[in-house]
This record gives C-alpha cells, structure tokens and sequence, in this order.
C-alpha cells in the first residue's frame, strides 16, 4: 500500500514539475504562494523562494562584476600594449643602424618586462649573429610546420638566442624577413606562461616586419 501511494505521490509530482514547466508565468500569475513555498536547504535551513531567487540573483550579479572588471583590465593592459608598441614602431622606422634598432627593442622590453634580441643568420657582429643550422634544428624540433613559435624551451635552447638563456621561462620567436630567411626577433619572459602557443603576436610580427623593412639600411 506505501509503494502504491508512493508512486502516486511520484506521479503527481512529476505532473506539478511538468505543469510549471509548461506555463513558467505561473508564479507571477500567484505571486501569493512565492512566500509560503519553503524549501529546506542542508546548508542554509528553511528558506523561501524568493530567497533563493535573490541568491541566484546576487550571484549572478557579483559574476557578472567579476567578468566586467576582467574585461577592463585586459583592456587597459592592452591599450598600454598598443601605446609602447605604437612608439617602438616609430622609433625602428627613424633608427639609422642595427645599434639603435637593438636599443630600441631593450626600451620596449624594459616597458613589458621582457627580454628582446634582434637575431640575424650570418651577421657580422657576434652579438646579433644567429647560428642557421641551430636554429634550423630547434625549428624541427618544436615547430617545423610553423614559422613562430611561442612557449617554452630548454635554457640550453634558449641559449641559441639569448647568451645566458633562458630558465623555466618562456619565449617568443618571431621570422625576419619576407621569406623569413634574415633571422628571428626573439622575446623571452621568466615567466613560465608568458608566451603561450594561443596567443595573438600581431603586434610583435609588425615589429619584425618593420626591421625587415629597414635591414638592408641598417647595414
């Protein structure tokens, strides 16, 4: 006798839950009976409807809040991006020799907390000069089907870029060159997740588009 009145207690609660699915403005057609329905909570006790309408409510809000003030800071950082990039732009375009050019990248990184070096295949000066066959193997070895790569590398990868490489960082290599055959602008951060493979380097490939540009010039 229980089972049966308990599957006629499951039924007709079913047949409720589908009705007030069925017709959603019912409460608002009833607004008297939101204040005597209760619900027991294990964490909150007996609270009404309008209770737990409110909570939703203000949790939905205080998201919301959340995604808003995400959304301007991302946004402010990347107006100071664009400002910084904008001026180094500027100032590759005027720079007379790969020094400058160089310095230039340094003020740039200094702005971003980074690391940035010019590196060109069979240079002159030591400095600047970036071993090809080295680089053609780390290519093969992490990005052969690309021409950049951001993420991280071994310090002694790192060190075909950066003289003392770089440790549990990460970096950027972006090509030089129309066919990107003069070299690599190469950025390193010491954080680990700076550089991601999903990133946008927009910004960072018009500055090697730039030095590209103006290499020849620079000689």
């Amino acid at each position: 006798m229980n089972s049966v009145k308990q599957e006629r207690e499951y039924i007709d609660a079913e047949m409720v839950a589908e009705y007030l699915r069925l017709h959603p403005a019912f409460f608002t057609q009833h607004v008297d009976l939101i204040d005597t329905l209760k619900f027991n909570l294990e964490q909150r006790g007996t609270v009404s409807l309008v209770d737990i309408q409110l909570t939703k409510l203000r949790n939905k809000v205080s998201e919301l809040e959340s995604e808003i003030t995400t959304l301007m800071e991302v946004g402010a950082r990347n107006d100071r991006l664009f400002q910084v990039i904008s001026q180094a732009q500027i100032q590759l375009l005027t720079a007379t020799n790969i020094m400058e050019a160089q310095a230039v990248i340094d003020t740039l990184c200094m702005d971003l907390d980074l690391v940035g070096k010019i590196c060109l295949f069979d240079h002159d000066n030591l400095f600047f000069r970036l071993d090809k066959r080295s680089y053609q193997l780390l290519k093969q070895a992490h990005f052969e089907s690309q021409n950049k790569f951001l993420g991280r590398l071994k310090k002694s990868e790192s060190k075909i870029f950066f003289e003392h490489g770089i440790d549990l960082g990460s970096v950027a290599l972006i090509p030089i060159g129309q066919h990107f055959n003069r070299g690599v602008l190469a950025f390193s951060s010491f954080d680990g997740g700076h550089f991601q493979p999903n990133m946008d380097t927009l910004f960072l490939e018009q500055l090697a588009r730039i030095i590209s540009l103006r290499l020849d010039k620079w000689k």
